[in-house]
């Protein structure tokens, strides 16, 4: 299973929009202390793998559409850790509008979907964000059928702790689990004056 992000753009500057994110998500990884959580690792090994990741660049686009990008998170590090950090530093950008992660990206199937939202804890809200390009007819229900089935906790459509997101391209979906997500993903430098207000 792949992880990354959705990316949304201007119309006609998809690669722009690959650099300036990837650019960012790039140096977020170099500077992040995530590898330094695990004791019983073999540091030359980790050490010369870690190397050779920065000497390139881990993003790939996997999928490009007119002002939309799927991007490939080739890192150690998973896509909505990532995603925090983003919104941490308050990243903004000039062409890329919304950035997506998804901690995993698979041909769908259920069992692997109920794989995914097993840790969500009972005693929370949540809420699902649900996006579809080129799919299959049914997919949206089969994707809420899953997820409803399988989550005993309630529903808040308006203020959720839990955001269960699904982004489907064609057989596949993109999905991950982001707690206290507020500004509908959008890192535009148009939106930035409104996040600092509400922060």
């Amino acid at each position: 299973m792949k992880k990354g992000f959705y990316i949304s753009c201007k119309k006609g500057r998809e690669e722009k929009a690959f650099k300036e994110v990837s650019g960012v998500l790039k140096n977020l990884l170099e500077s992040s202390n995530e590898y330094s959580q695990y004791e019983d690792i073999d540091i030359e090994k980790e050490i010369k793998k870690e190397v050779d990741l920065l000497h390139s660049n881990p993003f790939k686009i996997y999928f490009q559409y007119s002002s939309i990008l799927f991007i490939s998170n080739g890192s150690s590090v998973s896509s909505s850790y990532l995603y925090n950090l983003l919104r941490e530093n308050q990243s903004s950008f000039v062409f890329a509008h919304r950035v997506v992660p998804f901690d995993a990206f698979f041909k769908f199937e259920e069992t692997l979907l109920c794989e995914m939202i097993k840790y969500i804890k009972t005693d929370k809200t949540y809420k699902i964000l649900y996006e579809e390009r080129f799919v299959p007819e049914n997919m949206k229900l089969r994707v809420f059928d899953c997820i409803t089935s399988n989550l005993k906790c309630t529903v808040d459509l308006s203020n959720p702790y839990y955001l269960v997101v699904v982004q489907a391209l064609k057989n596949f979906i993109g999905v991950s689990v982001i707690e206290n997500e507020k500004f509908n993903f959008n890192f535009s430098k148009d939106s930035k004056k409104t996040y600092e207000k509400e922060v």
